[in-house]
């Protein structure tokens, strides 16, 4: 477990809760935010750009579509006030890659450009966050309209993105979705304050 310290002179610490679907990321990077904001903490929160998409009918169809996430996503981060202390997000940019090598898989077309280029991204941001949260689902699965998969699915998606980040030499921090998680995650943000 490598926890990512804040730089001196940085001013906002980073922090990305990802896992399969139904992990409670969502939930977890709320509780987070409410619990900053309530101390008083300069904290935003960054939701996941995907969800809002297909809660209006988008069905992902390419690769392309995977890279045109991860613009958004790292987009709506990179708008963030530097005023800002703590930005949390429930949806990290590398689930993008994970997706598209998903897709191309599936689709039997893993020879698409648009994952080398998304790859190359990726990696230039393997260090983006001061904290990366990577949480397992231990409670039932939930299906809420916007997820895609099945519980064993989402399983195997939770140990494809862990050997995922080892591959890319990402840190992160595996913890699972228990009801103290946001405590949890809560002391370490506290360490780098």
């Amino acid at each position: 477990m490598k926890v990512y310290v804040k730089s001196v002179g940085d001013a906002m610490i980073k922090v990305g809760i990802c896992g399969a679907p139904s992990a409670g990321k969502s939930t977890v990077s709320a509780g987070l935010f409410y619990m900053y904001k309530r101390r008083g903490e300069r904290a935003e929160l960054v939701t996941e750009f995907i969800r809002e998409e297909l809660n209006r009918g988008f069905k992902l169809g390419s690769v392309a579509d995977q890279f045109r996430i991860y613009m958004k996503q790292k987009e709506r981060e990179d708008i963030i006030p530097d005023e800002i202390n703590i930005m949390i997000t429930d949806s990290p940019i590398y689930l993008s890659l994970y997706y598209a090598l998903d897709y191309a898989r599936r689709a039997d077309n893993q020879n698409d450009e648009n994952i080398l280029f998304l790859f190359e991204q990726i990696f230039k941001e393997r260090n983006r966050y001061d904290i990366l949260v990577l949480l397992k689902r231990t409670k039932e699965y939930v299906a809420d309209g916007t997820r895609l998969q099945t519980a064993e699915e989402s399983d195997k998606i939770y140990n494809e993105l862990l050997i995922m980040f080892g591959l890319l030499g990402i840190g992160v921090i595996l913890l699972d979705d228990s009801d103290t998680v946001v405590e949890q995650i809560a002391e370490l943000i506290d360490q780098n304050l």
